[in-house]
């Protein structure tokens, strides 16, 4: 499952510089769960799981300029 940016802004994939990254490749994810933020004019949104799950891939980098529901992480949803 696709997880897409919520608006057009800065991708960050840590709460802030030097601390580690929300999730990584390989994480199991609940529903709800905060993946990264994209940054909009100092405005900090949260990305979230829409799914429970395994992150399989990280498809932008931090610091990126990522654009509205570009695709930022892929999910395997968890069985059952």
């Amino acid at each position: 499952m696709a997880v897409s940016s919520p608006a057009v802004g800065a991708f960050w994939v840590a709460p802030s510089p030097g601390q580690p990254p929300f999730v990584a490749v390989g994480d199991t994810v609940t529903h709800d769960q905060q993946l990264a933020i994209v940054e909009v004019m100092k405005l900090m949104n949260p990305v979230v799981a829409p799914v429970a799950g395994t992150v399989v891939q990280v498809c932008a980098a931090n610091a990126d300029l990522v654009e509205f529901e570009q695709t930022l992480f892929l999910i395997r949803p968890a069985d059952g």
